[in-house]
């Protein structure tokens, strides 16, 4: 986990440093013959490589455009959380997430649900980008998004 009072070129610093070691240690046990050692590794050095790109997004944004999290709409900060709406068959399936403090490849809040399994950068417009927490996972994007009243 990132510290919340860390600006956008430590973390990158971090995170990118992160994403080499364990790269490092995955190639290691590619080339020992421990696959699913590597895969699990791989597992963990996704988060890491997501959060290194939401930073690097940040300071590669031009001086002179304003932050989305920082827009006239969202000057209080992310919202409290949303209500994910997925349907399937005539079902609907409805997943609260909450802000996790992090940033996605796109500059907005990143929120998870209590899990953590369910991740979604959110724009203040209500945009959703769905975030793989695995590997495996090919995420599919809600029907619905509805801000929390409380």
């Amino acid at each position: 986990m990132t510290d919340p009072a860390e600006g956008p070129a430590e973390v990158a610093a971090a995170k990118l440093a992160e994403v080499r070691d364990l790269a490092a240690d995955a190639q290691r046990h590619w080339h020992e013959g421990d696959h699913r050692g590597a895969l699990e590794i791989l597992h963990r050095l996704m988060p890491a490589a997501a959060i290194a790109a939401g930073a690097l997004t940040v300071l590669a944004r031009p001086a002179t455009e304003t932050p989305p999290q920082q827009t006239a709409e969202s000057s209080t900060g992310p919202a409290a959380g949303y209500e994910l709406v997925f349907t399937r068959a005539g079902h609907e399936d409805v997943v609260r997430v909450h802000p996790t403090g992090t940033v996605g490849p796109g500059g907005y809040p990143i929120y998870a649900d209590p899990t953590g399994a369910v991740r979604a950068e959110i724009s203040d417009s209500g945009e959703t980008r769905m975030l793989a927490t695995t590997g495996h996972q090919a995420p599919q994007s809600p029907a619905g998004v509805r801000p929390l009243t409380s």
